[in-house]
Formats: structure tokens, sequence, C-alpha cells
């Protein structure tokens, strides 16, 4: 779809019109509306362009006039994803079954590819969505478009976004959502693109935005699981195990500093959890203050009082991260998070979210899924989950906190 296109279609679509009745009212057949709208006609007549102005008026015979013989711009292929995050390891099984799915497979389906990744914050979830791209970029030649949607941008917005990422501004963008999202589609259709929405808060933020060209792929990242959406691959991310984890401490310090204090290094790596983010806050440390070294981390972190204090350094904050998502919770998972972290070693089931909630099994029941969909807890076997350790201290803290310590609403630390 080239600019004439574009600003044709919206016309025809602010005045409720089918091409078929623009076609009838104009004199022009509805094969050439449409070539003219999928821009398959570069510079139309100008006899065309002043009937298709009598049908949709003065403005926008101007607004036609002003765009059909302007020469276009050379088509700059847009690649909007962030840069590739160096310090990114592991994640390789999941790499490999996103780059199936996306392998040339004629019939195998209708619709584009919309894979959901999913994790706590810092987890690395944007980090592996870029990853992703570089890995599968090739087959996506036309493009790659990426949006952050973090603190709940209106799906108006989002849409406005890609369709400006795909060079559609101006007179060409629709002021109606349900537009926006028609010619969305109509412009990727039969087009090989990428499509990354990062931080989606909920279904409803990108339901209507989605493609339906089966030449595209469409990776979205939330905290939550987004189990409202039909997708071709979830992805959750949980922590790195031990070796990936050194493996991103060699990769950032150097393999010779982390080998030569291998010891302090995987006792760094397991009180982190193996967090993606608690790793990169202690890597940042220890490029900031030279003199240090791996065995001074690991005993800043021993202690657990102090533990998630200790993991923050300049804007990155553990503690910061877990609260964005614990402020979201309801109030009966927040209080059901805060009774399984102030019990050590004890795993949660429902049985053990009745107990604690004593709200009946529909109430339990409901407070353990929210966990699981925030990716707050870990599964361990069947109806039965852990806190990871980063958690468990978090929820201790706020627990223990003087402020809330006897409020029935937990949601906030501070």
């Amino acid at each position: 779809m080239n600019y004439f296109g574009a600003v044709l279609l919206r016309l025809r679509l602010d005045r409720g019109m089918t091409q078929e009745e623009l076609a009838e009212k104009s004199g022009l057949s509805a094969r050439a509306i449409g070539n003219m709208e999928r821009g398959t006609v570069a510079r139309p007549h100008r006899r065309s362009v002043d009937s298709l102005g009598a049908v949709l008026g003065d403005a926008a015979l101007r607004a036609l006039r002003a765009v059909a013989w302007t020469p276009q711009p050379l088509r700059q292929v847009p690649r909007q994803l962030p840069p590739d995050a160096e310090s990114f390891v592991g994640r390789c099984a999941e790499l490999r079954e996103l780059a199936t799915l996306v392998s040339p497979a004629p019939g195998r389906r209708l619709g584009p590819v919309v894979v959901s990744v999913s994790g706590v914050p810092g987890v690395g979830k944007t980090a592996f969505a870029v990853r992703a791209c570089q890995v599968v970029g090739e087959r996506f030649p036309d493009g790659q478009l990426f949006v952050n949607l973090q603190g709940g941008m209106a799906v108006d917005e989002v849409a406005a976004r890609l369709l400006r990422g795909l060079g559609i501004t101006g007179d060409g963008l629709p002021a109606d959502i349900d537009e926006r999202a028609a010619l969305l589609r109509s412009t990727l259709h039969d087009r090989r693109f990428v499509l990354v929405l990062d931080g989606v808060v909920d279904e409803r933020q990108i339901r209507a935005l989605l493609p339906n060209s089966a030449h595209c792929l469409v990776i979205l990242t939330s905290r939550r699981t987004l189990t409202g959406l039909n997708v071709a691959k979830r992805v959750v991310l949980g922590a790195l195990d031990l070796g990936t984890g050194l493996d991103m401490l060699r990769s950032t310090l150097g393999p010779d500093v982390v080998d030569a204090q291998s010891g302090a290094a995987a006792e760094v790596v397991r009180l982190c959890g193996g967090h993606p983010l608690a790793l990169r806050i202690m890597i940042n440390q220890l490029a900031s203050r030279p003199h240090w070294c791996l065995a001074q981390l690991a005993a800043r972190l021993r202690p657990e009082s102090d533990r998630l204090a200790q993991l923050e350094v300049g804007d990155l904050s553990m503690r910061a991260a877990l609260e964005s998502v614990y402020r979201q919770l309801s109030v009966p998972a927040a209080t059901l998070l805060l009774g399984v972290a102030r019990a050590p070693g004890v795993e949660l089931t429902v049985g053990l979210a009745e107990t604690l909630l004593a709200g009946g099994p529909l109430v339990a029941l409901r407070a353990v899924d929210e966990l699981v969909d925030a990716n707050l807890v870990v599964a361990t076997g069947r109806s039965r989950w852990s806190l990871p350790d980063l958690v468990r201290l978090f929820g201790r803290e706020v627990a223990g906190h003087a402020r809330w310590r006897d409020r029935r609403d937990h949601r906030s630390v501070r």
C-alpha cells in the first residue's frame, strides 16, 4: 500500500462506503479502486482522482490531489528493534522451537504465528524477543516493528504507532480504532513482517491488532501468560540454571575473571536465584567498582535480610521489579503470596490456599491461578508450586513491614 492508497482507504472508510458502493457512484470499477488502495496503481489518472473526489467531497478531493502525484520517497524497511543484549545467554531450546514454528511448511497454517513470552520483570522477555527476531529475521524481509506497551498504552495509540512505522501518517491515519485495525491488516496482508509488542498489559490491549497474514510473526511479551489469546506457542521464561548464569557472568566480566573465582561466581548465581536482572545488577556493581571481586559480592548477598537491598544499582532494582507485579495482585492473591512466603520450605497447594485465605475452594483456586498467571510461583509437581527465593524474600519483607503488618490490603510496600 502506498500513501495515496492509504489516504483513499481512510476516506472511503470514514464515509462508511464499500469499494462497490464507491465504484457505483464514481463510475470506476471496484477492481480499479481496490488496485489503487493496495498500491498496485502507483500514479492514478487525474480523471479517476476527480471522480473519486466528486463522491467523497471537496476536502477529500484536495487530500487525494495532494498525494496522488507527489513523488514517493524511497521505501525504507522499518527496523525498529532495540539493540540485541550483549549479555543474552541460554534459552536455546525456546529459540529452536520458535525457529521451527516459522519454518516453511506449505498448507500448515492459515494465520500469523503468534508467540507469547511471559515471566516476571527482569527475566529477559524483551531480550529474548529481540534475539528471536535476529534468529529468524531473514524469513521476514519486509521489516520489524516494535512497540513498548508498558504503562497501559491505549489500543488506538498502539495501532497508530504500528501504522506510523509502516509509513502511514497524517491524513492516511484513521481516527476510529476499528478503521485503524482494518488498515493495519490490509497493509500487512501478504507481507513478511515481525511485530514485537512488548509489555502487553492484557489481551484487550492487542487482540484487535493481530494481523491476519500467514506471513507475519507476532511476538508478545508480558508479565502474564495471556491465556485469553489463541497463540501458536507460549514461552514462559524462568531463572537461569547455574551453567547459564555463569555464562552470563563470563560474557560480560570475561571468562578469565569468572573461572579464576569459580566458587564465588557460582555462589553469586545461586544467591541471585539465577534471575537475569539480579545478575545484571551484580555485573554492573562489579564493573563500577573494579577493586571489588566476586567473593565480596557473594558476601554482601549472603544475609537474607539485606539481599534485596544489595540488588539495586542506578535505576535497576530487583525489589522494584517484584513490587511492580505485586501491586497488580488482587487482595486474596497478595495475601496468599505473603502467607506462603512466611512459611519456610512450604509448597503452595490449593488446600494450603484454602487454609490461609479461609474463603472457600473457589477463592483459593482463583488466588493460586493468579499467582501462576503472574509467574510468581514455579511448578514443582502436579498442583504444587514453590516461591523462587527472591520472591519469597520479597514476600517476607512486605509481610514484616510495620506499616502493613496488620492490614488486609498488603499491596503497597511503602
